[in-house]
């Protein structure tokens, strides 16, 4: 049950600094062409996190009291790295792969990790996955294994023709 709580939590972290950063960016979080796409997977995301959270977990691989509280700590670690990073961005944050400002981002958390909150939410993705064992998180983490490393390759390219 703490586990599942833990990843309900880290969501809703989540949920909380993406609103709030969208809020403080408004319409230029992406292009006109973007939302769409942007949207659509914000939407699955969020289909498939309450999915998981409803879903019985299952028990594909027995884990110990240890694993089960590495995974809690990666899935919360994730979040956080990912709400600091989204945070930290302030007015350059969006939801698209367009850059929002010509000053490369060289403070904070991203002087440690390129794409923090692409890698923090894969990791928060991963260690649900470990935890609940279900298909809808198994599901979100295949996901996350193809949108995220795509997101970051359009979002370099968009950076290096910026400069």
């Amino acid at each position: 049950m703490i586990a599942r709580d833990a990843v309900a939590l880290g969501w809703l972290l989540q949920a909380i600094t993406w609103v709030a950063a969208l809020a403080r960016t408004g319409r230029t979080a992406a292009r006109r062409s973007e939302w769409p796409v942007e949207l659509a997977l914000r939407g699955a995301v969020t289909a498939l996190v309450l999915a998981s959270l409803v879903a019985p977990a299952g028990h594909l691989v027995s884990l110990g009291p240890g694993t089960t509280a590495a995974a809690v700590i990666v899935v919360i670690g994730g979040h956080a790295l990912a709400a600091l990073a989204r945070v930290q961005l302030g007015g350059a944050w969006g939801i698209g792969v367009t850059p929002h400002s010509d000053t490369p981002v060289v403070r904070g958390v991203y002087r440690l990790v390129r794409h923090p909150i692409y890698w923090g939410t894969g990791a928060a993705i991963f260690g649900q996955a470990v935890t609940l064992q279900s298909l809808p998180a198994l599901l979100l983490l295949a996901g996350a294994a193809l949108v995220n490393p795509w997101k970051i390759l359009l979002e370099n390219r968009s950076l290096r023709g910026a400069r």
